[in-house]
């Protein structure tokens, strides 16, 4: 749990304990900010499972679904599904639709109203009455959202090689850049070495010149005492 909370990535062996993994999750529903179904949402899922008809109550949960935030909205499709195998596999899991509503069911459907009943039995009823419907009806309410996020993961995946595309571009073209200013800065260097170095070897020839004795004929009369 502190890994996640961390962003760390965590390695789920084979040989995990399935029940704290379990556990795991339901802390996550259990603490996000607002419940993945959205507060503003409570009552007309509620108000779904007044429905008669079975075909009318999932196009309205679909309706309402479709209301939600993407994020939302295809986190829990991918939660459902992880659900609808563990009620298929009732025979090992001990779970079926009716089970996995009382565990799940009041960590996604949350009544915002503070002033709501806490110990209403009822309400908890109908939220996991609503909640066996995504388990039992999942490829008739959720075919839909099924389709849109593969075609939304399609559209993401290009975008992220047309990104990472630019990016490498991006970095040859810098490379390039660094190289050519680096070639740039050695010649600069190299021409400054040679410029030193001439100023240099001008400096001494010019004080040897001055150093060294004089030619001129006035010192030779000088020294022959004619002047």
């Amino acid at each position: 749990r502190d890994q996640l909370d961390q962003g760390k990535k965590v390695f789920f062996s084979e040989d995990m304990d399935v029940h704290s993994v379990a556990t795991l999750f339901k802390f996550w529903l259990r603490e996000l900010p607002e419940p993945i179904l959205t507060y503003e949402l409570y009552n007309e899922f509620v108000e779904a499972n007044d429905i008669e008809d079975d075909l009318e109550r999932c196009e309205k949960i679909k309706e309402l679904l479709n209301r939600l935030p993407n994020v939302n909205k295809y986190s829990f499709q991918h939660m459902i599904k992880l659900l609808v195998e563990v009620a298929d596999n009732e025979k090992y899991t001990k779970l079926n639709a009716q089970t996995i509503s009382v565990v799940f069911a009041p960590n996604v459907l949350q009544d915002g109203d503070p002033n709501s009943n806490p110990f209403d039995t009822s309400a908890y009823e109908k939220i996991n009455l609503i909640f066996a419907q995504f388990i039992m009806h999942y490829d008739i309410i959720f075919s839909d959202i099924e389709k849109e996020r593969s075609i939304e993961g399609v559209v993401s995946l290009k975008k992220l090689k047309k990104k990472d595309q630019k990016e490498k571009k991006r970095r040859r073209t810098s490379l390039r850049l660094t190289s050519s200013q680096n070639k740039n800065n050695l010649y600069s260097k190299s021409n400054s070495s040679t410029k030193l170095s001439i100023s240099q070897d001008v400096s001494k020839d010019s004080s040897n010149v001055s150093s060294s004795p004089s030619n001129s004929p006035l010192d030779s009369f000088g020294k022959s005492g004619l002047i």
